[in-house]
């Protein structure tokens, strides 16, 4: 017998797990695309956005508390496993990256090429999560040109591996169990026309392919040199400024620029410039002991952090 539809008031009363994972942006089981030009650094933002998700040491992304803590499984589909260890050993070294809570698996570990829309790489996938202690909060896919074997111009092929995805990352036995899904994504390669490549900078719709990918998902992430774009159903849309560590390659939140500092109208001219200089000093302080933090939390001694960061 077929269990009768809710009504409002049963619907929201049936239990489930934390709604949110992060507050506003990455909703339990919900779908997130990552994307940017390549060798823009994407996988590092990903990798720290797996940080903020699985480690207890990190409260927050993007000013966005974070609900919901555990594993987090990242595929890594796309760079030659010894690259990709090389990157991992040189951020280990660094303290840059709390990863005690990452679970990794590459192309080689399925002895296959993978393809979600394939039967037998799903079902390799599916054993691995139940082999996992506790199911991922997260599942990344990096990159989602190598997750399947067709045409990414084709709509209907593309929603299939969403909905694929989705299907394999919940545990149907266990209804609370279910991981959101986070695709790393290529955008469309930038026109040679300036004025053009203004205009798409902050569009949230330049991914390579099939417009199905960001239709689909719930909020998305564009990388675009130094600034980050984020559209979100529960948000308006922003941007945030970033800067690049160059010692690990890492994202860092850069100090406000002059257009965006909120500053009384009533300040002379001199005042003005002191004003700005003085917000501009303390961000840049504030998010050096921050970062020193971050490294301590990570592990490193007070001494190894103030290296890092004089």
């Amino acid at each position: 017998m077929w269990d009768s539809p809710y009504s409002v008031d049963d619907y929201l009363a049936v239990e489930e797990a934390e709604e949110w994972i992060i507050e506003d942006l990455l909703v339990t089981g919900g779908k997130v695309n990552l994307m940017g030009g390549e060798k823009l650094g994407k996988t590092f933002m990903a990798l720290q956005l797996a940080e903020a998700i699985s480690s207890p040491n990190v409260h927050t992304f993007l000013g966005h508390p974070i609900v919901r803590k555990g594993p987090v499984l990242y595929l890594q589909l796309d760079m030659p496993r010894a690259l990709w260890k090389k990157r991992l050993r040189h951020l280990r070294a660094a303290h840059a990256i709390d990863h005690r809570n990452f679970r990794l698996q590459d192309q080689i570990d399925f002895n296959f090429h993978f393809d979600i829309t394939q039967a037998p790489t799903r079902k390799v996938l599916r054993n691995k999560l139940r082999s996992m202690e506790t199911w991922p909060v997260a599942t990344f896919v990096d990159v989602t040109r190598s997750c399947h074997g067709g045409d990414e111009d084709n709509s209907a092929h593309m929603q299939s591996v969403i909905n694929y995805f989705q299907d394999t990352l919940q545990d149907y036995d266990e209804p609370a169990n279910t991981s959101a899904l986070i695709l790393i994504s290529h955008t469309r390669k930038p026109s040679n026309d300036r004025r053009i490549r203004s205009q798409n900078e902050g569009s949230m719709h330049e991914n390579r392919g099939s417009g199905a990918v960001n239709g689909s998902v719930d909020t998305l992430l564009k990388l675009v040199e130094n600034r980050l774009y984020v559209e979100s159903r529960s948000v308006e849309k922003f941007s945030v400024r970033l800067e690049r560590d160059r010692r690990t390659g890492l994202w860092l939140f850069a100090p406000p620029e002059t257009s965006e500092i909120q500053v009384p109208p009533s300040l002379s001219p001199v005042q003005l410039v002191e004003e700005i200089s003085r917000v501009i000093a303390d961000t840049a302080l504030q998010t050096k002991r921050a970062r020193r933090q971050a490294l301590i939390e990570r592990g490193a001694s007070p001494e190894q952090a103030k290296a890092v960061m004089p």
